[in-house]
């Protein structure tokens, strides 16, 4: 008795017994020793077994002194089950009544209880009925028998189960017979996670005497959750004395997310993309998926398994550390991992992004879905909806993992990658400008934010920008985020008090941070900076019209310039060119990666007086369906090749009678012949206007 090892408990000690046999007047010393057992199991155990139950509550605290009437009820034979066994109690032994006042209750607890002992292997000649209506003698021995048998179902070691998701991991445990005579063990797999292991060439494992037998037994890793079972090698009488038991603690994890299906999509910054994805289940089953969204909250766009290795169930969280090596009769042929990591494996890992910011910036989140579950048919598929907006310069990475809990799990890879924003709201300080020099041309559609300016070759002209502190893209991007996550009562609600548009959402960007692990005083001082407004900002600028266009490195936005959303910060810049034509860029204003502006430029230089128009009208007369082909010449003035691309815009009719290639590059001093063609569909006129700019 003071040798048995306590289960899962090594804390505690059994408590001590008087090997005196006249302490007791009516029982003996072993019938004091299985007494004591089923006391110390019954008063450490129970809480632990029907801490939740739904049949009467928790059990009373009471002494067991009797072999007959105290026994009745079939509790402390569980509580004795569930120490040794925790695999049981939610499977079995939770459907017990905690407080079996009737027969029926009794009845009902000792059926529970007699196919619990079927289910493990405890092969025993007891009934129901001999626990409900006992003899002290049978249940004596029934107590003397789990007494014996039950320190075997302690686990003699764990394996660990690691692999990639969706495939098969394959094990060997090679089980040793030091005894003279052949023994016979019968596989029996149990708990949470049995299902996901098969035993391929069959539960029966005889071993010769003097030798040696292998088990092979297979894991398919169907769910990211690390799971547990329990693999138990009952010894059978077949003609000699049946060997002991033995118990493996199995343990499982995913070591590599590999996903079903690769999305990668992109989308100009602030913009939102309603992306439809086509969703396949791989299963042959119909079923019903909850879905969720698991984003990076990283640079790179790494992403680990959500479901950690200690994030496991109940019974999993009671075990111990076990000891790492075996009993004298079993070892294993393989070394289990040790360590559980995860990654995310897409097949191609070479491009990684680049780290222009601190590891303590906090990452905003970019995907979002209001759908919580999909329905698929066997082998079917669907679409599935999920709303991209990105908020930061960065590659925004994701998993959709689909989870069904009787099938396993899938998920799909999502990839966005943010360009550059559209146009920004720039105003122009004419004021500033030669007007002997350059001309600002302002366009008439708002939507048109390009800022276009003429000049004279050679004419080195200076401009004036003016740019507004508040970058109202991104707020209005981030007010648009907000609004996404809300719930349709607080959206409602909001509406009726007109504070939908309101400052008091661009102050919840906190609660769109991913990686909250950073200190909060970042994540409040990193959204301050951007939108409140509160430090200066220092903007990187970047033209690709370098040869003509120049314009300083940086753009500081001091604090005190701050104050006001409605600021303006000057921005001078010079343009000098020595070719004629259209010259179009885009200055990029970049203080990553939260605030990126795109200011587009056009600049149209002339030969002669800006003020004159270089353009010139060809009329052509054809019948219907006979073309007409026009040789127009395009000199090339400059020292340089230019490259042109021509453009055509519809003043009447269809513009699709007049065709020409797109794109062509004069050389240096040289002169091109522009073919052009006329083929009429209809009897009318047609109208074009095309115009060849000159890009670089």
């Amino acid at each position: 008795f003071k040798s048995s090892p306590v289960p899962y408990n090594e804390d505690i000690v059994f408590p001590g017994i008087k090997p005196d046999p006249l302490t007791s007047n009516i029982y003996s010393v072993g019938e004091r020793i299985l007494l004591t057992w089923l006391n110390f199991c019954y008063a450490n155990y129970k809480n632990k077994i029907w801490y939740e139950t739904e049949r009467g509550g928790e059990p009373p605290s009471r002494w067991i002194v009797n072999f007959d009437i105290d026994l009745t009820d079939s509790l402390a034979f569980g509580a004795v089950l569930g120490a040794y066994c925790p695999f049981l109690v939610e499977t079995h032994l939770k459907r017990m009544y905690a407080t079996a006042d009737t027969a029926e209750k009794c009845f009902h607890n000792a059926l529970i209880l007699i196919e619990c002992c079927r289910k493990i292997g405890l092969d025993y000649d007891i009934n129901s009925l001999d626990i409900t209506d006992p003899n002290s003698i049978s249940l004596i021995l029934f107590c003397a028998f789990l007494f014996q048998k039950l320190p075997q179902y302690l686990p003699s070691c764990t394996i660990d189960f690691s692999s990639p998701l969706h495939q098969v991991a394959a094990k060997e445990i090679k089980i040793a017979n030091p005894s003279n005579k052949n023994i016979f063990y019968e596989a029996i797999l149990i708990g949470s996670n049995k299902d996901n292991f098969s035993l391929p060439k069959g539960i029966e494992l005889p071993i010769s005497a003097k030798s040696n037998a292998l088990l092979s037994l297979e894991f398919n890793s169907n769910n990211l959750k690390p799971g547990n079972a329990y693999l138990i090698l009952v010894g059978k009488k077949r003609g000699t004395v049946p060997a002991d038991t033995i118990v493996f603690y199995l343990k499982t994890c995913i070591d590599e997310l590999t996903a079903k299906k690769i999305v990668k999509f992109q989308t100009p910054l602030y913009r939102p993309l309603d992306l439809i994805v086509e969703v396949e289940n791989p299963y042959d089953q119909a079923g019903e998926f909850s879905v969720k969204i698991i984003e990076s909250d990283n640079v790179n766009g790494t992403i680990q398994n959500p479901f950690k290795a200690n994030s496991q169930n109940k019974e999993t969280s009671e075990l111990p550390s076990m000891k790492p090596s075996l009993s004298n009769d079993s070892e294993l042929s393989k070394s289990s991992s040790q360590s559980f990591g995860t990654k995310l494996k897409l097949g191609n890992e070479k491009s990684k992004q680049k780290q222009f910011m601190s590891k303590d910036f906090p990452i905003y989140s970019a995907f979002y879905t209001k759908t919580q579950s999909i329905k698929l048919s066997a082998k079917g598929k669907s679409s599935f909806e999920v709303n991209y907006l990105p908020l930061q310069m960065i590659k925004h990475s994701a998993i959709l993992l689909f989870s069904n809990d009787k099938m396993g799990e899938f998920l799909y890879y999502l990839e966005g990658n943010a360009n550059l924003p559209e146009p920004s709201r720039t105003l122009v300080d004419e004021k500033y400008l030669d007007a002997t020099k350059v001309k600002y041309l302002k366009s008439n559609r708002p939507q048109n934010r390009t800022l276009t300016f003429k000049c004279v070759i050679g004419d080195r002209i200076k401009i004036k920008l003016l740019i507004p502190v508040c970058n109202l893209e991104r707020e209005n991007a981030i007010i648009m985020a907000t609004e996404m996550r809300m719930s349709d009562e607080e959206l409602k609600r909001r509406k009726v008090h007109g504070f939908l548009s309101s400052k008091s959402l661009l102050e919840s960007l906190e609660s769109l941070t991913l990686n909250k692990k950073i200190q909060t005083s970042t994540i409040k001082s990193a959204a301050k900076s951007s939108i409140v407004h509160q430090e200066e900002m220092n903007y990187s600028i970047f033209t690709k019209l370098n040869q003509y266009l120049h314009v300083q490195e940086n753009l500081l936005i001091k604090s005190e310039d701050l104050v006001s959303d409605d600021n303006l910060i000057p921005l001078v810049i010079e343009f000098n060119s020595d070719v004629p034509g259209n010259m179009q860029t885009n200055l990029e204003l970049k203080f990553l990666p939260n605030d990126v502006r795109i200011i587009p430029l056009e600049f149209r230089v002339t030969e002669g007086s800006f003020t004159e128009s270089s353009a010139a009208f060809l009329k052509f007369s054809t019948n219907i369906f006979d073309n007409i082909r026009q040789a127009i010449p395009i000199k090339n003035n400059s020292e340089i090749p230019c490259n042109y691309k021509v453009e055509m815009t519809s003043l009447k009719g269809d513009k699709s009678v007049f065709k020409g290639i797109s794109q062509f590059s004069i050389p240096p001093k040289d002169v091109y012949n522009y073919d052009l063609k006329f083929l009429p569909n209809a009897e009318e006129t047609f109208e074009v206007n095309k115009t060849c700019l000159i890009y670089f």
